[in-house]
């Protein structure tokens, strides 16, 4: 149960109606405080209660123990920052880092409490030497193997062997499908809820950019036209992504990637739950392990 401990407030105008922000990470601008509109800005505070008019003074936390809405999933001890809504989330390796997660948040709009920082620093700059398993072949029914295509929840029947992401493909000799998707859904690199939805109006072969640390369902719907049993099915697999596991934000983040000790030229992806590298051009074989250099433009 999220709680306030020890804390250190004080007391400042609004600049706008903040009635629907307590709660809520904010900082200080020229006229007043606001919710904190930059992931990763540094904070002033967290409010505490609900200035409902420009003017009127907030009661914001600035240091101790005090609740804050999560965006997403959170792990206990976890380094946490704002995001663009001012609501907590995992730190990433950019911005600055507002305090550290008491209580786990299991998922969106959570209220856990925090360990507010007294002096928020912005993330050090560094290098990483990171191993990312030793990735298989890429697979195109790891996961899903032959199904038919039908509505309705389809059989795990394997996890990716390492955070990568997933690919669907579906045979429909016929064009008898017109319509439909393929949501798949499950956790990140860093235990976070991730979605990819595929819509087969745009193809019958799709590449996820998303990671996937785990699948724990996939699912069709809205299936449009006659899908014949036994002869229009679905197979999702594994893709050549093998995921980072924070976010970058630049590909030159990445200084040097090896497979199996030989140094290749990867293709780096960037982004939320999308950071990863694609080392296949060594070809992955399940033994070679990938290793990469990072350094990130700001780190933890």
């Amino acid at each position: 149960m999220s709680f306030d401990q020890k804390l250190s407030v004080i007391s400042v105008t609004a600049n706008g109606d903040q009635s629907s922000n307590m709660n809520k990470f904010v900082a200080m601008g020229s006229s007043g405080f606001a919710l904190q509109d930059t992931a990763g800005g540094a904070c002033l505070g967290v409010l505490l209660d609900k200035p409902a008019a420009t003017g009127r003074a907030g009661k914001i936390a600035t240091s101790g123990i005090c609740k804050v809405i999560a965006a997403a999933a959170i792990t206990k001890g976890a380094k946490v920052q704002s995001n663009a809504s001012g609501l907590a989330i995992t730190a990433a390796y950019s911005g600055y880092i507002q305090g550290e997660a008491m209580e786990a948040a299991t998922a969106a709009n959570d209220v856990i409490a925090i360990r507010l920082y007294d002096n928020p620093q912005r993330a050090e700059q560094g290098g990483l030497s990171l191993f990312l398993g030793a990735p298989i072949l890429a697979d195109v029914d790891r996961i899903v193997t032959s199904a038919d295509w039908a509505d309705g929840a389809l059989s795990v029947a394997a996890q990716p062997d390492v955070p990568r992401n997933v690919t669907v493909n579906v045979t429909d000799a016929n064009a008898s499908i017109t319509g439909g998707t393929c949501t798949i859904v499950g956790t990140d690199h860093l235990g976070r809820a991730v979605t990819e939805v595929m819509d087969i109006t745009d193809g019958l072969t799709f590449t996820g950019t998303k990671i996937f640390a785990s699948v724990t369902s996939a699912t069709i719907a809205d299936t449009a036209g006659s899908a014949a049993s036994g002869t229009d099915l679905i197979t999702i697999g594994v893709g050549n992504v093998i995921g980072v596991p924070f976010d970058l934000t630049a590909s030159t983040e990445v200084k040097h990637s090896y497979l199996g000790g030989t140094r290749l030229t990867a293709t780096v992806t960037t982004g939320i739950s999308l950071s990863g590298v694609d080392a296949s051009s060594g070809t992955y074989d399940g033994s070679k392990m990938l290793h990469v250099y990072v350094k990130p433009a700001n780190n933890l």
